[in-house]
């Protein structure tokens, strides 16, 4: 026997997830519409335009709604995000790069309005809630939605870029 012992393999770990991108697959999770949508329009104009883009386009990529957006256009943007997302957990967030999904996370969960939906954060498990239909707080009329309630997923036959990799295009 030699004087150096064989280790064993070590498991391989999976990737760690950050604090505030765990609390806002919380938020999407258990937050009505309204106030998802609203702390989003916030968040994502204070976002940096290339990394607004780069939500625009996985966000139209992923669904079949929204072409008729801009970079510029963040009430449409906010919408489209979250109602795919509330109906298809993971649809966009899921794709976004690991830089683009940590700016958006931080700007929402940091927002003085995401403080309240956070309050049952404590005691969840982590699992991925299930689909749901978008709900509202408040029925008041909307007086220009870009995008429908319902979102369709565009089917998925082939990667769409390369998600969460800092990794230059």
């Amino acid at each position: 026997m030699g004087i150096f012992k064989r280790r064993a393999p070590a498991e391989p770990v999976g990737p760690v997830e950050r604090p505030q991108v765990r609390q806002y697959r919380y938020l999407l999770g258990t937050a009505d519409l309204d106030a998802l949508v609203g702390v989003h329009r916030e968040a994502l104009a204070s976002l940096d335009v290339l990394i607004r883009a780069h939500i625009l386009r996985t966000s139209q990529d992923r669904t079949l709604n929204g072409r008729e957006l801009t970079v510029d256009d963040i009430a449409g943007l906010a919408e489209l995000l979250c109602t795919a997302e509330v109906q298809a957990p993971g649809i966009i967030a899921g794709a976004l790069t690991e830089a683009a999904l940590e700016r958006l996370a931080h700007r929402v969960t940091t927002h003085p309005d995401a403080e309240p939906l956070l309050e049952g954060y404590g005691g969840w498990d982590g699992a991925d809630p299930e689909p749901r239909l978008p709900t509202r707080a408040h029925t008041a009329p909307v007086v220009r939605q870009a995008t429908s309630s319902m979102i369709v997923v565009a089917p998925q036959t082939a990667s769409i870029g390369a998600p969460r990799s800092l990794a230059s295009p």
